[in-house]
Order: C-alpha cells, then sequence, then structure tokens
C-alpha cells in the first residue's frame, strides 16, 4: 500500500512541475526577442517532453498497482 501512495505522490509531484514549467513556457514566449530564447526554447521543449514521459510512466505504473 506504501507503493501506491509513493506512486500518486510522485505523479502528482511531476503534474505539479509540469504545470509550473508550462505557466514559465507562456511567460517566456513573450521574450523572443531575447537572444537567448532560442536555447531556451530548445531545453524547455526537451524538458517538457521528459516529463511527459515521466507522468506517463508514472501513471501507467499506477493503474498496474490499482488492479
Amino acid at each position: 500500500m506504501s507503493n501506491l501512495k509513493e506512486l500518486k505522490n510522485k505523479l502528482s509531484s511531476l503534474k505539479s512541475e509540469q504545470e509550473r514549467f508550462e505557466r514559465e513556457i507562456e511567460t517566456n514566449k513573450a521574450r523572443k526577442d531575447d537572444p537567448n530564447w532560442i536555447h531556451w526554447n530548445q531545453f524547455s521543449s526537451e524538458k517538457n517532453q521528459r516529463l511527459d514521459r515521466e507522468i506517463s510512466r508514472f501513471s501507467d505504473a499506477l493503474k498496474e498497482v490499482t488492479r
């Protein structure tokens, strides 16, 4: 049962991190004139993809545990 709680906590944490990061992306879209924006945009895209993969992995694990 503690594994289920740990999975739920990790999934919740990842989703919160992704939401914060998506807000940061929206904020930085207004700064496209900044020369560092291209590098930041590439980094943010990679980070968001990593978060999506982790969330998917933990969601799948949570489904398995709750079966």
